[in-house]
């Protein structure tokens, strides 16, 4: 059965994911968005990391930002190509810490992993906090 997609996000510890997008370290967050519309979790992240920010919606081009600061959120994560994979995996190489990578999946990303559809080294940049988004009212975060 296939249940609507929710546009209002839960993080049942959101007291949490304001310390891990706010401060001098931010680890790149990798969130699973279960029956919760991925464009809302979005909107609700974005307004706490720290600017500037960049927004790259997949499946589509994956434009990496130059600047070497701030946030870049990544949509649908789980769509990008093999060459979009490389091309993120050598950017993160070139960035270091000072950019936080917030990534969005409509699906768990390890399956893909074991498939080899997308890179074990990529998914382990991505994955350093890992949390699942939900509808509002269900319990929402977990790590």
């Amino acid at each position: 059965m296939t249940m609507p997609l929710s546009h209002t996000v839960s993080f049942s510890e959101d007291t949490l994911l304001r310390a891990l997008t706010s401060g001098q370290r931010r680890p790149n967050i990798l969130v699973v968005c279960n029956d919760v519309a991925v464009e809302a979790v979005s909107r609700y992240l974005v307004r706490l990391c720290a600017p500037p920010y960049h927004v790259c919606a997949l499946p589509g081009r994956l434009e990496l930002p130059v600047q070497k600061s701030g946030t870049l959120v990544l949509i649908d994560v789980d769509l990008l190509n093999l060459g979009q994979q490389l091309a993120l995996f050598d950017w993160l190489g070139d960035v270091g810490q000072n950019v936080q990578v917030v990534s969005l999946s409509s699906a768990p990303l390890r399956p893909l992993v074991e498939q080899g559809h997308f890179l074990e080294g990529l998914f382990y940049r991505l994955n350093v906090i890992h949390l699942n988004a939900t509808p509002t009212g269900a319990e929402g975060l977990t790590h």
